[in-house]
C-alpha cells in the first residue's frame, strides 16, 4: 500500500465526516459564530493535519511528489496543486494578539490545532489567551477552506488515475467476538472465510441436534427464506412465486424482484444460519444469510459479523412474510 493509496482511504473517511459537519459561509468576516459552527471547524481542522504536517506520511508534499513519479504527463497540473497549496498559508493575513506580538496564518491555525484541540501545549495556550476567539474562527476558516478544496481537487484527479485501487475482498471474515475463549477453540476448517469463528464444522448428527431443537415457528421461517431464496435463483423467476412469501404491503416495492435476485447471486457461496432472532415483540423475525459457506458449521459463543439479513414480520393474519433483504 503505498502513500497514494493511504491518501484515497483517509480522505475517504475525511470527506464522510466533512458531508456531517458543515460550515455555514457568510460574506462577513465578523459575522455572529455559532457553536455548531465552531465545532464543525475545530473537528475538520484537526482532521486535515496529517495533511499540512510534514512529518506525516500522507502530508500533500509526499503525495503530490510520489504522484509526479507515477504519473510524469501531469506534472504541470501536480505543480499547480502544490502552488496553490503554498498560496494558501497566506503571509498578508497575520493576527496581531494583546501583547502586540504578530502571528501568521499557518502559526494561529498550529496554536489551535497543537494548544487547545490535540494537546495541552502551555505556550500556546498562553498566546492564544491574548487573541479574540471571534479573530481566531476568522483566521482558521481562510486557512481551512482553500486548503480543502486543494484536498479534495488532489483526491478526485488520484481517484481518476486509480480506477483500480487494490481493495481486495478479506479472504477470512473480519468479525467481533463476544466473551472470553481460547485460540484453539476456533475449529472451523471446511469453510475457510469463517476460520475465526469459535466453533468447529458440523456433523450429521449436530445438525440433526439443532434442528431437533428448533421450534416449529423456526422451522416455519426458515422455510419460508429458504423457498423465497430458491425461487430468486431461478432464471424464470415470475411474482406469482412471491406472492405467498413476500408481506403483500410492501409486495409493489420488489418490482419484478430482478434486483433481489442480482444481490442475492452476487454472494459466493451463500447459506443461511440455522438461528432465528426475534425482537422483543416477537413480531419481527432475522435470518442471517452468510458468504463464502462451503459445508456447515457451529458457532459455539456470540459473535457480531458482517453478514447479509432477511427480516420477516407477520402478516394481518399473523402469518410470517418477507419484508425486506438486506445486502
Amino acid at each position: 500500500m503505498n502513500v497514494i493509496d493511504l491518501f484515497i482511504i483517509t480522505m475517504k473517511e475525511y470527506k464522510r465526516y466533512k458531508s456531517q459537519l458543515p460550515l455555514e459561509i457568510t460574506a462577513e468576516p465578523f459575522s455572529i459564530i455559532s457553536e455548531k459552527d465552531l465545532t464543525a471547524i475545530h473537528a475538520r481542522a484537526f482532521l486535515i493535519r496529517k495533511y499540512i504536517t510534514r512529518e506525516d506520511s500522507v502530508h500533500i508534499k509526499k503525495v503530490i511528489d510520489f504522484a509526479k513519479k507515477l504519473f510524469p504527463a501531469d506534472n504541470d497540473y501536480l505543480d499547480g496543486i502544490h502552488k496553490r497549496y503554498c498560496d494558501a498559508h497566506d503571509a498578508s493575513i497575520v493576527q496581531v494578539l494583546t501583547d502586540g506580538k504578530e502571528l501568521s496564518l499557518r502559526k494561529t491555525v498550529d496554536d489551535i490545532l497543537y494548544g487547545l484541540l490535540l494537546h495541552a501545549d502551555k505556550k500556546r495556550i498562553k498566546r492564544l489567551s491574548n487573541s479574540d476567539e471571534s479573530l481566531r474562527y476568522f483566521c482558521l476558516k481562510e486557512f481551512l477552506i482553500p486548503i480543502e478544496k486543494i484536498l479534495e481537487d488532489l483526491d478526485q484527479f488520484l481517484i481518476g488515475k486509480s480506477p483500480n485501487m487494490n481493495h481486495t475482498n478479506p479472504t477470512v471474515s473480519p468479525l467481533v467476538r463476544i466473551g472470553k475463549s481460547k485460540s484453539e477453540s476456533k475449529k472451523v476448517v471446511n469453510s475457510p472465510y469463517w476460520s475465526n469463528i469459535v466453533g468447529e464444522d458440523a456433523t450429521d448428527e449436530s445438525v440433526m441436534d439443532i434442528y431437533n431443537n428448533q421450534s416449529e415457528e423456526e422451522k416455519m421461517i426458515l422455510g419460508i427464506v429458504v423457498k423465497f431464496l430458491d425461487n430468486l435463483k431461478t432464471n424464470r423467476l415470475s411474482q406469482n412465486d412471491m406472492q405467498d412469501l413476500v408481506l403483500y404491503e410492501n409486495f409493489s416495492d420488489w418490482g419484478d424482484f430482478s434486483d433481489a435476485r442480482k444481490a442475492l447471486l452476487s454472494i459466493p457461496g451463500y447459506a443461511i444460519g440455522s438461528k432465528v432472532n426475534f425482537n422483543t415483540r416477537k413480531d419481527n423475525a432475522y435470518v442471517k444469510v452468510l458468504r463464502e459457506v462451503n459445508e456447515a458449521f457451529i458457532i459455539k459463543m456470540r459473535h457480531i459479523m458482517m453478514c447479509n439479513l432477511i427480516t420477516l414480520v407477520k402478516n394481518t393474519k399473523g402469518e410470517w412474510r418477507v419484508f425486506s433483504f438486506r445486502i
